[in-house]
């Protein structure tokens, strides 16, 4: 539903006024999301900080980053845009020694694990 809203507002067929009045009108039916609104609202933010038509991809930036964890990803486009928003790590980094370190954007450096988590 917050694609579908985020990608209205893009397309100028609803204010982003009107959408969170909705979203806000489908949290309260107590339908369970995925995700909290503090995901939500990152993915947005991403989403709308990046030019993206929807939110689909920007849900997974924002948890990454909620997470402190790094984004794990195959496309070179992809990995430049949110390089600046979460630590992009590459399957090759992945498998990597236990040695190898990502640094996210704030400067933290991170171990990738082949369980998808990160060690300090």
């Amino acid at each position: 539903m917050l694609a579908e809203l985020h990608a209205r507002v893009q397309r100028g067929e609803l204010d982003r006024k009107t959408a969170e009045r909705q979203l806000d009108h489908l949290r309260a039916l107590r339908l369970r999301l995925l995700g909290d609104r503090v995901l939500q609202a990152l993915a947005w933010k991403i989403a709308a900080q990046l030019g993206w038509p929807d939110t689909f991809m920007a849900e997974y930036v924002a948890l990454t980053r909620l997470q402190a964890e790094a984004f794990v990803c195959m496309e070179p486009a992809l990995a430049r845009a949110v390089s600046g928003i979460v630590a992009v790590a590459t399957i090759d980094d992945l498998l990597a020694s236990s040695q190898r370190q990502v640094t996210s954007p704030e400067g933290t450096t991170m171990t990738p694990t082949r369980t998808g988590g990160r060690t300090p």
